[in-house]
């Protein structure tokens, strides 16, 4: 077991030395973002500024070995298949596609990891667009307001139980790549906020690893 951890930890390293400082996130267009639900492993890669790579904190290992296990039942059990993408170990990891290859892991450095040591060559994934910090600085350079407001997608913006008051779903193809219902009256309260001279902020917690 000792063994293939410091396996593991010296592929890690390679992999970060490789891409830290030299990636670029690049946009992913709408019908990639759609159609592509799975990749190979070989083309993802565990993010350098993620705490999973970090020497002082690393992977965890009990996690990783919960996930592989869950991983070679899978592949010894056919009726597996229906719950793979939704639940566990093949829960889809969130990746954002960059230069010079491949794609970055945003959420999931753990079931890549136990990927990798299960023999699994692919795992569902879902392809997002995020917002960089030079992106940030330009907007904010640009803004001609003086007054912001933060809400948090999970707990305020998107509905968290199906009891719960929503917004008309969107129509196909853009409410299979966002499935998330909103509140009812969000976007009345974003309205009234731009009209009112706010820049509105959103924030989720969704990409920790």
């Amino acid at each position: 077991m000792a063994k293939k951890q410091t396996e593991f930890q010296q592929f890690l390293e390679r992999e970060v030395s490789k891409y830290k400082g030299v990636y670029v996130p690049v946009k992913a267009g709408i019908l990639r973002r759609l159609l592509v639900k799975k990749l190979p492993l070989n083309k993802m890669h565990p993010n350098p500024d993620d705490e999973f790579c970090f020497p002082n904190i690393g992977p965890n290992y009990q996690i990783i070995s919960d996930y592989e296990k869950e991983m070679r039942q899978f592949l010894n059990d056919r009726q597996g298949a229906r719950i793979y993408g939704q639940k566990g170990a093949y829960q889809p990891l969130y990746v954002e596609k960059i230069r010079p290859d491949g794609y970055m892991i945003l959420n999931g450095h753990h079931r890549w990891a136990a990927a990798r040591k299960a023999g699994v060559s692919s795992l569902p994934v879902r392809i997002v667009d995020l917002t960089q910090k030079s992106d940030i600085q330009k907007m904010l350079a640009s803004s001609n307001h003086d007054r912001r407001v933060t809400l948090d997608l999970d707990e305020v913006v998107f509905c968290t139980e199906e009891s719960q008051e929503a917004e008309k779903a969107l129509s196909f193809p853009y409410d299979r790549l966002y499935p998330q219902r909103v509140r009812l009256g969000i976007p009345a309260l974003f309205y009234y906020l731009n009209q009112n001279g706010y820049d509105i902020w959103v924030y989720t917690a969704q990409y920790y690893s």
